[in-house]
């Protein structure tokens, strides 16, 4: 059984939204969710890219430096491309995305540093870094889809 959760609401005029929320969990989270419960609150970011995108792929959306990024990973066995999304994703710190990803500290620096070289573009701007997430989250999107 698989359930999609909405806000809780007290006006009766709301249901509509709780309606929609309900659904929209349910498409955006319902078979991934382990226990059959999809919460709109776990969903917000998917849907909104997935509303966002309407259909385009992500990679229209990357900039020169990301494509570069993905150029290097079709002829790597090292992905940038994951580095730099679990490095973002974990705040940018390197002792928590050394550990997500199972590499020694000085390793993680190294190919930060190669990635930042590749990217050509400042990641200590939050503006850049929110974009870049941005698009790798959209990019996670469009291949579960």
């Amino acid at each position: 059984m698989i359930c999609g959760v909405s806000h809780s609401f007290s006006d009766i005029y709301e249901s509509v939204h709780a309606c929609y929320q309900a659904a929209a969990a349910l498409d955006t989270e319902g078979n991934a969710s382990a226990d059959g419960i999809s919460m709109f609150e776990d969903s917000i970011l998917l849907l909104l890219l997935k509303n966002a995108l309407k259909g385009v792929p992500a990679k229209y959306y990357y900039t020169e430096g990301l494509t570069r990024l993905a150029d290097h990973d079709a002829s790597s066995q090292v992905s940038y491309i994951d580095t730099l999304k679990a490095y973002l994703d974990n705040n940018c710190s390197i002792a928590e995305t050394a550990r997500a990803l199972h590499l020694h500290r000085s390793s993680l620096i190294d190919r930060l540093g190669r990635i930042i070289q590749t990217l050509g573009c400042d990641l200590n701007d939050s503006g850049t870094r929110l974009a870049m997430q941005i698009v790798l989250h959209a990019d996670q999107l469009n291949e579960t889809v």
